[in-house]
């Protein structure tokens, strides 16, 4: 009874990490992104 409930623990641990991952990566990706689209490119892009 004692092990199952460790494991429970260990799964919703693992679960949480997964998630929170899955969501900082996409907060970098979106931030590299639109960083990235903002960058100054081209003629004038000692302007900016």
């Amino acid at each position: 009874m004692r092990l199952r409930r460790k494991s429970m623990k260990l799964a919703k641990i693992r679960r949480l990490v997964l998630f929170y991952f899955m969501v900082l990566s996409g907060v970098i990706i979106a931030f590299t992104g639109i960083l990235l689209y903002l960058w100054p490119h081209g003629p004038n892009q000692g302007s900016w």
